[in-house]
């Protein structure tokens, strides 16, 4: 048979097209049912705040996708809602362009600023801005927390927030933002928007990004990212050299964060905008009851820059409240809202100190409080 034959070329053709089409429906079934799986398990949760596309990171200052309302189920037993808003900040919408009788304070941070675990209305940014709420002029907190984020991709946060004109600055250290040096954020978010813009997977992206299956793929291979760190840290038998090689590693990330601390302050100084800088303990440094030598020597460094840290352990040891119940373990360790509202009334104050008269708010104590969150006042639980 002459296989020019338009219609055995016709048949082929046809032949052709039901086999490509049987292989995509096979496919999908494919996907469908192991997504049916992962998501009857638990293995994974669907859906998740989006971070920017490259269009958007061009034309926002925020990191995430605007205009999405989420709930995040990555812990099952901890769903919690998530609003972003026109500029890509977690909360309630804020106009690109400051009114006259505003005072503006972006708050940068790791999760914690963010508020992982806990809905919009309890988030650490939100309860400073309710207790700002008695001061005038009208009192904006910006939420600009980026899980994951260490000192220099806050600081890149901060540079594109500028154009927001904020009064003021906060930035809330953690006690992982030394190790998460190591791996700059800034740099995994801008190969992820890279690739989003290439085919296939810009077509594809807006689809896989609702598929748990999506989710846990992303969650194996960073816990494989994760394994892989840490078993380059440790040996068998550990050695005095291997332990000489960590405090090395972590002298050098130490010395960076240094670096950025100052290249903020240069930022923030450049266009006279005061910044507050607060220490959030870790619930394993809660527990123990002093300071751990994490927060001993950022305190320092910052003391170092005419700096006075607002010293958040001091406040949550004073509420006599223990780990359990100021951390949401045993599932996670990220603070409870209970947490967020006791710190947010030193933080009140700092900002309140830090505007140099601007923020009128009577009836807030400036005194005990204050003096509370100092680091150089220790208190314990026992």
């Amino acid at each position: 048979m002459d296989e020019r034959n338009p219609q055995s070329v016709a048949r082929r053709l046809v032949t052709l097209g039901q086999n490509v089409s049987l292989s995509i429906v096979a496919v999908l079934l494919s996907v469908g049912l192991v997504e049916i799986g992962v998501r009857a398990l638990g293995l994974a949760a669907p859906g998740g705040v989006a971070t920017v596309d490259t269009r958007d990171f061009e034309r926002i200052p925020g990191p995430f996708e605007p205009g999405q309302l989420v709930v995040d189920r990555r812990l099952r037993a901890l769903p919690f809602e998530v609003r972003t808003n026109a500029l890509g900040y977690r909360g309630a919408e804020i106009a690109a362009t400051k009114g006259p009788d505003e005072y503006r304070v972006f708050f940068a941070g790791d999760s914690l600023t963010f508020g992982d675990f806990v809905d919009d209305n309890q988030t650490l940014p939100v309860q400073l801005e309710q207790r700002l709420s008695v001061c005038t002029p009208r009192v904006r907190v910006v939420n600009g927390g980026l899980g994951g984020s260490s000192i220099d991709t806050q600081r890149s946060l901060v540079e594109r927030a500028l154009g927001l004109a904020p009064d003021q600055v906060v930035l809330m250290f953690y006690e992982n933002d030394v190790g998460d040096l190591a791996q700059p954020l800034a740099a995994d978010l801008a190969r992820n928007r890279a690739a989003r813009a290439r085919l296939p997977l810009s077509v594809v992206y807006p689809v896989l990004r609702r598929l748990a299956t999506w989710n846990l793929l992303l969650e194996a291979r960073a816990s494989v990212r994760a394994r892989g760190r840490l078993d380059r840290r440790r040996t068998p038998d550990a050695t005095g050299a291997d332990e000489s090689s960590a405090s090395a590693k972590v002298a050098t990330l130490r010395a960076k964060y240094g670096v950025e601390l100052d290249g903020l302050l240069e930022l923030v100084n450049a266009r006279r905008v005061p910044l507050t800088f607060a220490t959030y303990p870790s619930h394993l440094t809660l527990a123990t009851g002093t300071r751990s030598d994490t927060l001993t020597w950022v305190e320092a460094l910052a003391a170092e820059r005419q700096i006075e840290p607002v010293a958040l352990l001091n406040v949550l040891l004073a509420s006599r409240l223990g780990a359990s119940d100021l951390y949401l373990l045993p599932l996670d360790g990220h603070p409870r809202p209970l947490a967020y509202r006791l710190v947010a009334e030193p933080l009140t104050l700092a900002v309140i100190r830090h505007s140099k008269g601007r923020l009128h708010c009577p009836g807030l104590d400036q005194s005990g409080t204050a003096r509370a969150s100092r680091p150089d006042r220790e208190e314990s639980l026992e």
